[in-house]
């Protein structure tokens, strides 16, 4: 997949984007920032396993 600018068909009350694959505790996740509620403000780092 790499990385890309936008998220499709996640964006609901926030924004998702700049996904990009790649691994953590050696196994493969989705990165990617978002402005949804509960962040420490502007856009934080999250991630979601695949």
């Amino acid at each position: 997949m790499g990385c890309g600018n936008e998220l499709k068909g996640v964006n609901g009350d926030y924004i998702a984007k700049s996904p990009c694959v790649g691994e953590l505790l050696e196994g493969e996740v989705l990165f990617f920032v978002s402005d949804m509620e509960g962040g420490q403000g502007g856009f934080d780092i999250y991630y979601a396993t695949l």
